[in-house]
């Protein structure tokens, strides 16, 4: 077992929600949390900005993950278009979430 770690406040809550809400259970759970302690920078604040993905889906989608015809819709409300929208359809629906959280302000 790996030795304990300083983590931010707040850090082991971010990491359970981010886990129950990715469905990261077990022994995934356990190689995740292995990771965190074994690069805290890295994959500890992909953790967390990933919590935060979900939390902003939660409170704008309902906490059902978006299509990404409503990710194109969502950024177009805030005055971003995209030339090419099949590129955008295969980024990736955390990736095109992401874009949305980032013109909301929702993501630093």
């Amino acid at each position: 077992m790996a030795a304990p770690i300083q983590v931010p406040a707040g850090f082991k809550a971010e990491f359970a929600y981010y886990c129950a809400r990715a469905g990261i259970v077990g022994r995934e759970e356990a190689v995740l949390r292995n990771a965190v302690r074994a690069d805290f920078d890295t994959v500890g604040r992909w953790v967390q900005e990933s919590a935060a993905l979900y939390r902003f889906v939660d409170a704008t989608w309902g906490g059902y993950m978006p299509t990404p015809e409503l990710c194109l819709g969502y950024l177009a409300s805030k005055g971003q278009f995209y030339e090419d929208e099949a590129l955008f359809k295969r980024l990736g629906i955390l990736l095109q979430v992401k874009m949305c959280a980032l013109a909301a302000g929702a993501l630093a």
